[in-house]
């Protein structure tokens, strides 16, 4: 009976995995149904990820356990309970933690690592002390010299780390001393940047600025993580680090604050090394207009940063992608046929300057140039950007009646993007935005790839930061 379910969820997996639309509804219907008997699901996707040989039914195994424990988490929320048994958790537990030691591939033991976090947030929302033996595993596993485990250890205290922020405060010793360790030189990259992360989630979840300060040692640490990368030409962990960086100048600009100018350094070497892939440098100068931004009177402080940032910006928006002189002079002619049939006149100290304004409407999104951004509304319109590379005009500009004086602007508004139009103003959230807000926050765990952009895109009204600041603001009310 037992072999019939587990060959039952092995072709549901591989339907669920069909290109035919047909076959993949009918899978998902299955599996609709099988939820109203979560021990037997949970025990064959458990049983898949385990034993089956195909690496795809595995992975995606991994991904429906996780889902379904999300699920599980939500309605709890709404006080229908929780209907795994104690037996088929106590089975989950073990028997993760033995797919994370023994599985081989990479992107799996990731997968189930994500996994036994939401199991933990599951487990010990309600009782702390639900699954005793999990930290003394996670901290066993960053002590250990196999990289796999340190590295799925790191991952899982990034999922957990609002519950250890919140619920662990006695142990934040602790946890400095495991990022200080998985930091150093002599760590392999990838368990490096799997600290980075948890750091970043874990400072985002603190409440009070005084329980970073202690953190702000690993920075150092932090910053050699990025060179040692570059120094081996391993960009797509470099890339990584960077994002980290960005992502904690955006929201915990004054953690950085003791090494702002090794920071700030290190960022100008990174963006004006035109030898390194574009993505590296869009993202180091992302983090140098971030700062710009967010801690403007740090900036000022530091005597070189706009005579060695204003150059940065500018050359790499001229950066041209045109292969040949008869390309780039039809780029040009093409462009100057195209001002002549502007129905609004640019003033003339406008009419032939790329807009570089990341700091008027945020830093810019990451994989796309850093120095594209939009000029504040009530200004002329600023050429748009297509051809060239950071800010590089191409194409006519928008063609716009001339607001009338005393009229009020309106913001571009965009995609979970900055200066989005709102009718509760910047600093002021309605109650359905910070239902939104919420309700994506639940949708979207700390663990998920490029959270705060999808949370934005969720509510829709709001850009990624004002998201991240009026969640710190809700924590604390």
């Amino acid at each position: 009976m037992v072999d019939v379910a587990l060959q039952q969820m092995e072709a549901m997996l591989r339907a669920l995995m069909s290109t035919d639309n047909a076959v993949r509804n009918q899978a998902e219907e299955a599996l609709a149904q099988a939820r109203q008997a979560p021990d037997s699901l949970f025990s064959a996707l458990i049983a898949m990820l385990r034993s089956n040989q195909d690496e795809q039914v595995r992975s995606l195994a991994a991904v429906l356990l996780r889902k379904e424990i999300i699920r599980l988490l939500a309605q709890s929320a709404d006080a229908q309970g929780v209907t795994v048994s104690t037996q088929v958790k106590a089975l989950l537990k073990s028997e993760l933690l033995a797919c994370i030691e023994q599985e081989p591939q990479r992107s799996i033991r990731k997968k189930a690592s994500d996994v036994v976090g939401q199991l933990a947030i599951n487990i010990m929302s309600n009782d702390p002390s639900g699954w005793p033996e999990l930290f003394p595993w996670m901290l066993e596993g960053t002590r250990s010299t196999n990289v796999p485990l340190h590295e799925a250890a790191l991952a899982i205290f990034n999922t957990l780390s609002e519950f250890i922020a919140e619920k662990m405060a006695a142990h934040h010793g602790m946890l400095l001393d495991v990022f200080r360790s998985s930091l150093q030189a002599q760590q392999e990259l990838s368990v490096r940047n799997a600290a980075l992360r948890a750091l970043a989630s874990f400072l985002m979840a603190l409440s009070e600025p005084s329980q970073r300060v202690p953190f702000q040692e690993l920075v150092p640490l932090m910053l050699q993580t990025i060179s040692d990368a570059l120094a081996r030409g391993m960009e797509d962990e470099c890339r990584e680090a960077l994002e980290v960086f960005v992502e904690v100048a955006e929201s915990q600009t004054k953690f950085l604050k003791r090494h702002l100018a090794e920071c700030v350094t290190g960022m100008i070497a990174i963006a004006s090394n035109t030898s390194l892939d574009d993505s590296l440098r869009h993202l180091a100068l992302e983090f140098l207009l971030t700062i710009a931004e967010g801690a403007p009177t740090l900036a000022r402080k530091m005597p070189r940063f706009c005579a060695d940032t204003v150059p940065v910006a500018l050359a790499m928006m001229l950066e041209l992608e045109c292969d040949t002189a008869q390309e780039l002079q039809e780029w040009e002619d093409e462009d100057e046929d195209e001002e002549s049939e502007e129905e609004v006149q640019l003033p003339k100290s406008a009419s032939k300057r790329p807009a570089l304004a990341p700091a008027a409407g945020g830093a810019a999104k990451r994989a796309k140039p850093a120095a594209v951004g939009a000029k504040p509304a009530a200004a002329a319109p600023a050429p748009s950007v297509a051809k060239g590379k950071a800010g590089v005009p191409n194409g006519t500009p928008a063609k716009a009646t001339p607001a009338k004086k005393g009229a009020a602007a309106t913001p571009a508004s965009g995609k979970g993007g900055a200066a989005a139009a709102t009718p509760s103003g910047p600093n002021t959230w309605a109650a359905a935005e910070d239902a939104k807000l919420k309700k994506a926050l639940s949708k979207f765990g700390p663990e998920t790839p490029s959270r705060w952009k999808k949370v934005a895109e969720e509510v829709g009204s709001r850009s990624e930061d004002q998201c991240k600041k009026r969640n710190k603001a809700l924590a604390k009310e």
